[in-house]
């Protein structure tokens, strides 16, 4: 096949325009800054490998336990940055890639370009890239981003082991090694043991090989336990809370409310301080939900309760008393008292939209079976694990030391959800249907197609 033969295949075309707009945005807005420049002279002031090694033993013990992260933290800043802009362009390409690979192995379509154009289209128009700087560009991608790109693979390996497609030897390598790295990564390595042991009980249940699931949880597992014993997350906490004397001050309804509502507060707001990514995605979320349960139940009942969290995201912040952060929370707390109807305004309002979005989700996908799994208990678990990796940040000082980098996992999931609900509501089945006159070619989404089918 010649190239103008190969570039007229929609997906090379697609992924061609993702990859020259992702470099176009490392080229001219990316460089390095802030914990990129401290980074960046520890590799010199290595004398041999005990040095490296002591380096990362004293990190463990009094700072973090991304000892594996940071190995390639110091790598990439002690060299030009236009290497790392070049990996990062494909990481973010790649997860493009991937992210499509899942939900269509799920809907069972092949080589359809419908999901990479969404995927493209919702990481490139909602993720708010920005927040991959407050760290330093450098530092957060590899931190953040790339543990999830790993994640990600890992899900898709055992989505497709699933489904019964042979993989051969150097996706088996590369699946374990994105299930080693993505674990650097607290919040991650919880993901990736909730999905592993979910993923076993499919296999169990439906007596499937299950040795390479089994290692990997083995290693998420080892990598959970790993960080949740590191004792510099401690010492970390302590150096953090000098920063934020208040914060002993408050008691643990305060400490929830602060966790609770600052996760909303962002979704919520259209703001130019934080970017209105989060809050477009949300409400893109929110309006997806509404239009599925409109087209599976034809209830007008129904139609109002999904219709209350849009309203509810108006009205979170219509009101003095703030909660987005500790700042917010002082100044307004100041003014009132516990017994107030303000004090619990956000906090009501952060609960209520919870429990829409997870009602919501759980009757839209009732009843749709994986492997004679219910697939809401599935996506249930991602949007609960999504905004639990943003509450359990926030129940601690150092979220506010790390600022908007904490929403990364949370916006992800919101963005892997919203292309299942595209799916669910076949709008590209209606789009052909309505501007083109014809349906879709793949044999899984006739008329009466009724949602996610069992995986062969």
């Amino acid at each position: 096949m010649n190239i103008s033969n190969y570039l007229k295949n929609s997906n090379v075309k697609i992924m061609l325009t993702v990859i020259i707009w992702y470099s176009l945005f490392h080229i001219i807005l990316t460089h390095a800054c802030r914990d990129d420049d401290v980074y960046s002279t520890v590799l010199s002031s290595f004398n041999d490998f005990h040095d490296f090694y002591a380096y990362f033993i004293d990190r463990y013990f009094n700072w973090s336990c991304r000892t594996l992260a940071e190995v390639l933290t110091i790598i990439f800043t002690a060299y030009p940055t236009w290497i790392w802009k070049v990996f990062d362009v494909a990481a973010f390409s790649a997860f493009i890639w991937l992210l499509s690979k899942v939900i269509n192995t799920i809907y069972q379509k092949n080589n359809d370009s419908d999901n990479l154009s969404a995927s493209a289209l919702f990481m490139i128009v909602f993720y708010p890239i920005f927040d991959m700087k407050t760290a330093g560009w450098i530092t957060t991608s590899i931190n953040y981003f790339w543990p999830m790109l790993c994640s990600l693979y890992m899900v898709l390996f055992t989505v497709r082991h699933i489904s019964g497609i042979n993989q051969n030897v150097i996706q088996i390598i590369l699946f374990l090694v994105c299930t080693v790295y993505s674990g650097t990564f607290e919040l991650i390595s919880v993901f990736n043991v909730s999905f592993a042991a979910v993923v076993l009980f499919i296999l169990f249940r439906n007596k499937i090989e299950n040795k390479l699931v089994f290692a990997s949880f083995i290693i998420s597992l080892f990598f959970l336990v790993y960080n949740a014993l590191c004792p510099g997350n401690s010492v970390r906490a302590s150096v953090n809370i000098d920063q934020f004397s208040s914060w002993n001050l408050m008691n643990t309804i305060e400490h929830i409310n602060i966790a609770l509502c600052a996760t909303f507060s962002r979704l919520t707001s259209f703001s130019y301080q934080t970017g209105v990514q989060a809050f477009l995605l949300y409400s893109v979320f929110n309006l997806l939900i509404l239009l599925n349960i409109h087209k599976k139940y034809k209830s007008v009942l129904l139609d109002t309760l999904m219709f209350l969290p849009l309203i509810f995201t108006y009205l979170f912040n219509q009101v003095d008393m703030k909660f987005g952060s500790i700042w917010l929370f002082n100044d307004s707390v100041s003014t009132i008292h516990v017994g107030q109807i303000r004090y619990v305004y956000q906090p009501v309002l952060s609960v209520l939209l919870f429990c829409f979005n997870l009602i919501g989700l759980v009757l839209i996908f009732k009843n749709r079976f994986v492997k004679g799994i219910n697939c809401c208990y599935l996506i249930s678990l991602l949007y609960m694990v999504a905004f639990g990796t943003r509450f359990i940040m926030g129940l601690s000082c150092t979220v506010y030391a790390s600022n908007t980098r904490t929403y990364i996992v949370l916006l992800t999931c919101l963005i892997c959800i919203c292309l299942l609900l595209v799916n669910e509501i076949k709008i590209f089945e209606w789009y052909r249907k309505e501007f083109y006159g014809v349906c879709s070619k793949d044999s899984n989404f006739s008329p009466d197609y009724k949602g996610i089918t069992a995986l062969k």
